[in-house]
């Protein structure tokens, strides 16, 4: 089992004595799971000085339960028709703590508990028209409900009385620390039907198409109590406690394509596609402003490719180019103040329009018998098109292509990686007894990753120390089979140069935290594993 390391990064100078506590080695952190009591001081309203704050405290384990069912049945109505039916069943509950902070200040900590059930029918009418056409017509249903319950004590950012009731020149009066617990059901639904069609022209000519209808519903009821479990959070949940937002769409999206095959060895295709990405509302508001909706995203992409196996399939080489039009691309939104005023923010909101062009390319060579190299890399490009100004803190607005509001998001969005490759070389040893030993040697690049989907400011924290930095990692494997092929015992060594990097960062310098997280990959580690087959 691999576990997971998070390390703070500090992103202000801090006094020698705080600086030696906050730093405890590469693959640690200051963990501390859970606040201890207190009372607040608004220093605003001296009559509201002194709130009790109560204790929170949490678990090191990461627990995660969880249970599947699933039936394929496939009836042969017919030599040319065929019903295959495919029925689904999903059910966990994941229970994980969290310190915001990574340190040993206490300000920002959560309990979490997600249950989940999902079930999902699908059927299909597979149908053969004489041997140059084939069909198929579907139907898909699916239901899940999501309850997320989580007790949050974020004593960096303090609840406020409502516009115009504090006494003092100031918006709000911060009179009391953002402590509370949700259990929020969410409810959704999925509906869709289906069909496609193939059409062999000849041997080497194909033509297929396709159509697919999709309507999908979600319901999100908001609780926010008191750490009593029991009371209504005055603060934030007025106007959010019993509240269900819901989102009700539908689209209908198209797939063409054709492939033509030169010989044997060589097949080259052309497809044009749509898809979609549903809407919903935040999940997460911190405030009752934040309790917004967002639409979907929609996409059409455009792919031409090659596929190849030549020389005797001693090589195989495959490449692609396409081009990706978004339209109301989602971005989750870690800063916020736009959207109901400073503080913690977690609010998927529709960015603008974007497009994305791409190449991929992978090789595999085996020379003689036994041997293998195999190569691959991909390079995107992402292009933001117009972008929504209420988006990057600006008034809401048509999505605009003025440069400078364009400037205000990264370059790319949190999670898309620009470039990567892969190298990787095996060989396999036959051994007297018919067993066989391959060693095998991989190398991986992975180009960097945005912290957030603002754009920071030269030389502040976030662009400092925000951003994921590209990294390169070696890997070994060394395995031998026996003569059957039913017992195999690998030993493996991953990272082996022992590289510190990051898989991801989390930068809520823009909420106010303070804090940038992430996520250091694992040192130089070694494990052996054996399998049987029967």
């Amino acid at each position: 089992m691999q576990k997971e390391h998070r390390i703070r990064t500090p992103i202000l100078p801090l006094c020698g004595s705080m600086l030696a506590r906050f730093l405890c080695g590469k693959w640690c952190n200051d963990t501390t799971l859970g606040n201890a009591a207190g009372t607040f001081a608004a220093g605003l309203i001296p009559p509201l000085n002194g709130i009790p704050m109560p204790a929170t405290a949490g678990q090191q384990l990461n627990t995660f339960d969880a249970y599947d069912f699933s039936l394929n049945t496939d009836v042969g109505i017919s030599d040319a028709v065929k019903l295959h039916s495919i029925t689904g069943y999903h059910n966990w509950t994941n229970q994980f703590s969290i310190d915001g902070d990574l340190s040993p200040a206490q300000t920002q900590f959560g309990n979490n508990t997600l249950d989940h059930w999902f079930c999902s029918q699908e059927l299909r009418l597979i149908m053969e028209f004489g041997k140059s056409v084939h069909a198929t017509l579907g139907a898909y249903y699916s239901d899940e409900k999501t309850t997320y319950y989580t007790l949050q004590d974020i004593r960096y950012v303090s609840a406020g009385l409502p516009v115009g009731i504090c006494p003092l020149p100031t918006p709000t009066c911060p009179i009391f620390p953002l402590q509370f617990i949700g259990n929020d059901p969410v409810k959704t639904t999925s509906k869709a039907v289906f069909g496609t069609a193939t059409w062999d022209v000849t041997d080497a000519l194909s033509f297929t198409g396709g159509l697919r209808y999709t309507k999908d519903t979600k319901n999100y009821t908001f609780y926010r109590f008191n750490l009593d479990g029991t009371t209504v959070n005055p603060f934030i949940g007025t106007g959010l406690w019993g509240n269900t937002a819901a989102f009700d769409g539908s689209k209908t999206d198209y797939h063409g394509s054709v492939d033509y095959r030169f010989n044997p060895e060589v097949l080259a295709y052309a497809s044009v596609s749509t898809g979609y990405k549903a809407g919903g509302i935040g999940p997460r508001p911190f405030n009752p402003a934040q309790a917004i909706g967002f639409g979907p995203e929609k996409l059409t992409c455009y792919e031409l490719g090659l596929k190849t196996d030549l020389f005797d399939r001693h090589v195989r080489f495959n490449t692609a180019i396409f081009y990706n039009d978004f339209k109301d691309a989602q971005l989750v939104l870690l800063s916020c103040p736009q959207f109901g005023g400073p503080g913690p923010c977690a609010l998927p909101q529709n960015a603008g329009d974007a497009k994305v062009k791409g190449v991929e390319v992978e090789l595999t060579v085996t020379p003689v018998a036994g041997l293998q190299f195999d190569v691959s890399g991909s390079h995107l490009q992402w292009d933001w098109k117009c972008v929504n100004p209420a988006v990057v803190g600006g008034a809401a607005g048509p999505c605009s292509s003025d440069p400078a509001v364009i400037g205000l998001l990264g370059q790319t969005p949190l999670g898309f990686i620009k470039d990567q490759w892969h190298a990787g070389a095996q060989y396999e040893f036959g051994l007297p007894s018919g067993s066989t030993l391959t060693p095998r040697f991989d190398v991986s690049y992975q180009g960097s990753q945005a912290g957030a989907n603002l754009k920071p400011a030269p030389g502040s924290p976030s662009a400092l120390y925000g951003q994921v930095a590209g990294f390169t990692v070696a890997n070994a494997h060394l395995t031998w089979r026996n003569a059957k092929k039913d017992l195999e015992t690998r030993l493996e060594v991953s990272n082996l140069t022992n590289r510190y990097y990051f898989y991801s960062k989390f930068d809520l310098t823009g909420a106010g935290a303070g804090t940038i997280s992430g996520s250091a990959a694992p040192p130089l580690a070694w494990a052996v594993t054996v399998k049987k087959s029967f």
